[in-house]
């Protein structure tokens, strides 16, 4: 049985998606869900908040295998005795799932090693919700702290569009069927992914205002979304012009596909003048500030530097640039997608000539049970590597600095003029 400790268990996170997730992976692996928060709960009181987070979403614990239980530690966040009492409940394996805001990561994770709950010796893993840190200098600073303590194997950084099935579909047929044909036979000129949200910021104007549309999907989804097309991309040149035993990238070496990730994730490079926009009315949505300059609208062009590509184990010689455009998202479709349902994904390639690919599907299977799933089996594909984490927190700060103007005014449903 894994034990799946939660911080942050009564949050929004965990009652959308969290906790219908862990509903669903439990009827087919055996796990103990160990809440640790302020909230004042009984163990029963526990156990019925976990149920009917899942009944709310239509599912329920009651279909769990054998063996599943719950466990509530109630504890201030810096109360080391809080920890003391989950160290005496928690197993050797477990998963620590940090679903709290980046300022909050360091301190959980100090008390956490210095309580022995987690250390280099154990098997016990930390996974941290996106964004890791809250910038370049403050997700280094976690980091160093977190590798001169534990294994790099041990911690986990997680963004949910590794599971998003749509893109799952899109990775494997970059390596087959006619995709895998047109990656290796022609040369890409352009890619364009936008997200477009059409709804506003009200109930989560606060969280808006101090994370803003870079942090909150271009650092993390869409980079994620970029360089696993890339590597999908990258393995069909490799195999392509593979001679002897050069090559070691394949779906089944995580490390290598993780790697060839981060790779890639280094060598974007942003270009042109980037435009900020933030929509009329967001001053007036609860939690705002009257002043805020925070964008909900974006868009920059990136391309790939020639000489970093090298790092590669073979070259790639097409010429490739990659133009973001988003809103606020809490649904996502790519650029060309109008008239889509929600998570389904539509990608138009221009190539010498012109090719577009549309997935138009349901998806039955929510992202974060992919993750969990990866969690409970040690799957690391589905996580990122520092390395990217902190391209993606460069390419961020890159184009604020590049933006270096006002914020354009837009109306709701337009796109702001530079």
């Amino acid at each position: 049985m894994k034990d799946i400790v939660l911080f942050g268990v009564t949050g929004d996170l965990a009652k959308k998606k969290i906790i219908p997730a862990l509903a669903r992976i439990s009827t087919y692996k055996k796990i103990r869900i160990i809440g640790f928060g302020r909230k004042k709960m009984t163990q029963k009181q526990f156990a019925e908040y976990i149920e009917l987070g899942a009944t709310e979403a239509g599912y329920s614990f009651k279909n769990a295998i054998d063996g599943f239980s719950t466990v509530y530690i109630c504890s201030e966040l810096d109360d080391i005795t809080g920890y003391a009492a989950l160290s005496k409940k928690v197993k050797n394996g477990a998963i620590i799932y940090i679903a709290l805001p980046p300022a909050m990561q360091l301190h959980i994770s100090k008390l956490l090693i210095f309580s022995g709950i987690v250390t280099k010796e154990k098997a016990t893993q930390i996974a941290f919700e996106k964004p890791f840190g809250s910038n370049s200098t403050e997700a280094k600073k976690l980091n160093t702290y977190l590798s001169s303590h534990l294994r790099d194997s041990q911690i986990l950084r997680v963004d949910h569009y590794a599971g998003k099935e749509t893109l799952l579909d899109l990775e494997s047929s970059g390596r087959t069927g006619i995709f895998s044909f047109l990656s290796s036979m022609t040369k890409i000129k352009e890619l364009h992914i936008s997200f477009k949200e059409k709804i506003t910021a009200n109930m989560r104007g606060s969280f808006y205002d101090a994370v803003g549309a870079l942090s909150d999907v271009a650092q993390n989804h869409m980079l994620y979304m970029l360089t696993m097309y890339l590597a999908a991309y990258a393995e069909q040149c490799i195999y392509a012009s593979e001679t002897g035993n050069t090559c070691t990238i394949s779906s089944t070496t995580t490390t290598s596909v993780r790697t060839i990730r981060s790779i890639l994730a280094e060598s974007l490079e942003v270009c042109g003048k980037p435009v900020l926009g933030q929509y009329t009315g967001f001053r007036e949505v609860e939690g705002v500030r009257k002043t805020s300059t925070t964008e909900t609208y974006f868009k920059f062009e990136l391309k790939i530097k020639p000489k970093a590509i090298q790092k590669l184990p073979v070259e790639i010689r097409e010429s490739v640039q990659r133009i973001y455009t988003v809103f606020k998202n809490t649904k996502i479709i790519f650029e060309g997608g109008k008239g889509l349902q929600e998570n389904d994904v539509s990608i138009e390639t221009i190539c010498d000539g012109r090719y577009k690919l549309m997935i138009n599907r349901n998806c039955g299977k929510d992202a974060y049970d992919e993750i969990f799933t990866a969690l409970i089996e040690g799957n690391l594909n589905r996580f990122v590597t520092f390395e990217q984490v902190q391209s993606g927190w460069n390419i961020i700060e890159s184009v604020k600095e590049k933006h270096k103007g006002k914020i354009v005014e837009y109306s709701v449903g337009t796109e702001p003029r530079a």
